[in-house]
């Protein structure tokens, strides 16, 4: 009995208070938050060159005009609803994939035009010969 008693009470802890911060961010705008931030996270040491992901984490809030603690209590709030959390994980990553898709079709668009383009003559090969070369006025004096 001991034991329901004690899992009883862990799961109403991990559940938590089911009502809703007053501040709660639209699903929408939370979704939106939420998949940039994931973006930040994945950054590597590399691709942040040296920018620290606070001031990226700070740029994505203040881009959507929010507060971190605001947006803090509503991930915890929707957290509590696993089902539902599961379905904006989806979401987050169907958005992200659009824009995977998007960034490669630019690539793609952007490799594709820079090989239409004509090569440009290389400027050395253009400029007349210099004193030294075979074809110099100096190597063939005038008659």
């Amino acid at each position: 009995m001991k034991r329901i008693l004690i899992g009883s009470l862990l799961i109403f802890l991990a559940c938590g208070d089911p009502t809703a911060p007053e501040d709660l961010l639209e699903e929408d705008r939370y979704i939106r938050v939420f998949s940039e931030l994931v973006v930040v996270n994945q950054l590597t040491e590399d691709q942040l060159g040296g920018v620290s992901r606070d001031y990226l984490r700070d740029q994505v809030f203040e881009k959507h005009d929010i507060d971190p603690d605001r947006f803090n209590r509503t991930h915890q709030y929707y957290q509590k609803q696993p089902e539902l959390q599961l379905e904006r994980i989806d979401q987050v990553e169907e958005i992200l994939k659009e824009e995977r898709d998007r960034f490669q079709d630019r690539l793609n668009e952007e490799r594709s035009q820079a090989r239409e383009q004509p090569q440009q003559p290389d400027s050395v090969s253009s400029q007349p010969h210099d004193s030294l070369s075979p074809q110099s006025q100096f190597n063939n004096p005038p008659d």
